[in-house]
This record gives structure tokens, C-alpha cells and sequence, in this order.
């Protein structure tokens, strides 16, 4: 009876888990770019690593039981998914969206990180840069434009006035990615090089940018769905309180 009392305060905190990601991709889903976050789960001690996966660490009530496991379904670890979103235009020249698989590139002060988010600018210095003042990066280093008229090829190349200036710098990773978030719509590499995608392996759509890979409907209906499980634990815990009470008042008679 104890130990149905943990598994479903376990799967209460599954749930939670669960509704947690599931509002964040839902507060995301006009983000540029962004790949929803699923939650994994798995029997006690079958954990294992799949595309996109960031571990987390897993939930465990060993302690909690007399040092003996609760066999349960665990929240082990969380999975991104990389499929790519709408693509739609926006007429903005300095807009990219990739058109196949790779990355662009962007240079922080803790390293290179890696977008499907083209929504760039100019700063003040002539320099392409993201949504949040980041620095946008070539071939040749960081992009700068000084000039009227701005293209930016299939390819890539990026030509002010007709004249090339730079080749937005592609890459890509091994399959199946181990990319984990670092917010601002940047990943970073937990395991793998990445690699310079060959000419012509992508096409880069100037004017057009790339939406969230996120179905709202779907979404709302996984929430509804979470929040009637996360219900049903709640009603098996009140059950099994009230006959834990009742044994204990019997107990107290004898």
C-alpha cells in the first residue's frame, strides 16, 4: 500500500514535468526557430540516449522505501526535436531560413552556438548580428556590411552593392544530435563536432524565416491530457490516504 503511495506521488511528479515542457513550447510557439522539447519515459533503470537528448538527472524513490526501488514509469530525460518548422517570408533582406538541415552560427563569449533562427540585424559597427546583439558568423569571421543594397545567395554568400563581403559560415552535426538549449534560440554541442555543410547541401532563403516545429492544438490537447493524469495520481494518493487512516484507527481499537 506504501509503495502504491510513492508510485503515484512519482507519476505526479512526471506530470508535472510533463505540463512544465509542454507550456514552455507552448509559450514558444511564435518563437522563430525554436524546437519543441518532448519528456522521455522509462522503467526504472532503462533510461537510454536518442536523438536530441538532453539527461536529466532521473527520479528515483530508492531512499524514500526502505532502500528498496519502486518499480514505476520515471521522467528520465528530455528530447528535442529538430524537425524543421514552416517556412514563411517575411521580405526582410536580412531574414534567413535554411532550407534542409545545418545550422547557422553565432559567436558568443562562451563559444561558438548554433540557430535556426535567422532573424538578424545591423548594430551599430556595421556587423550582422541576432535578436540579442550577438554577433552573426561567416566564413571569414564576423559579417560586417557597409553599403546599400544587401543580398544574400542560395549559397550563403552575402554581396552588398554586388560585391561579395563574406559566406554565412553552415554546419552541422552528427545524427542523432546531442545538442543541448542555451536560451536565445542557441544550442551548443554536449557530444560532436560539427561540420561544414558541402555547397549546395542546403539552401539558404534570404527574406524568409523559419517557425517554431510546434502544433498548438496538439500542445493544448497533450496539457489537457497531462493535467487529467496529474488528477487521476492525486485521486489515487487521496484513496490510498484514506484506507492508510482507517487501518491505523482499527489499529488503535485493538
Amino acid at each position: 500500500m506504501v509503495r502504491g503511495l510513492y508510485t503515484a506521488a512519482l507519476g505526479m511528479l512526471n506530470e508535472a514535468m510533463q505540463m512544465e515542457t509542454i507550456a514552455n513550447n507552448l509559450a514558444n510557439v511564435n518563437t522563430n526557430g525554436y524546437k519543441k522539447d518532448t519528456v522521455s519515459f522509462s522503467t526504472t533503470g532503462s533510461a537510454s540516449q536518442g536523438m536530441g537528448a538532453q539527461t536529466t538527472p532521473t527520479i528515483s524513490l530508492i531512499s524514500f522505501y526502505g532502500g528498496e526501488e519502486v518499480p514505476s514509469i520515471i521522467a528520465s530525460r528530455f528530447v528535442t526535436d529538430f524537425s524543421v518548422g514552416e517556412i514563411r517570408e517575411t521580405g526582410n533582406p536580412l531574414d534567413v531560413a535554411l532550407d534542409g538541415n545545418g545550422f547557422l552560427v553565432i559567436q558568443t563569449n562562451k563559444g561558438p552556438r548554433y540557430t535556426r533562427n535567422g532573424s538578424f540585424s545591423l548594430n551599430a559597427s556595421g556587423e550582422l548580428v541576432n535578436q540579442a546583439g550577438l554577433p552573426v558568423l561567416g566564413n571569414n569571421g564576423v559579417i560586417k556590411i557597409q553599403g546599400g543594397k544587401i543580398e544574400i545567395a542560395a549559397s550563403g554568400k552575402v554581396l552588398v552593392d554586388g560585391v561579395g563581403v563574406d559566406t554565412l559560415k553552415l554546419v552541422d552535426f552528427p545524427t542523432p544530435y546531442q545538442l543541448g538549449k542555451d536560451g536565445n534560440g542557441l544550442f551548443f554541442s554536449t557530444q560532436g563536432t560539427p561540420f561544414n555543410l558541402p555547397s549546395g547541401s542546403v539552401n539558404v532563403l534570404q527574406g524568409h524565416l523559419e517557425s517554431a516545429n510546434i502544433n498548438g492544438i496538439s500542445e493544448t490537447v497533450n496539457m489537457i491530457a497531462t493535467l487529467r493524469n496529474y488528477e487521476g495520481y492525486q485521486k489515487v494518493i487521496q484513496s490510498i490516504d484514506g484506507t492508510l487512516e482507517k487501518v491505523i484507527s482499527e489499529v488503535g481499537r485493538v
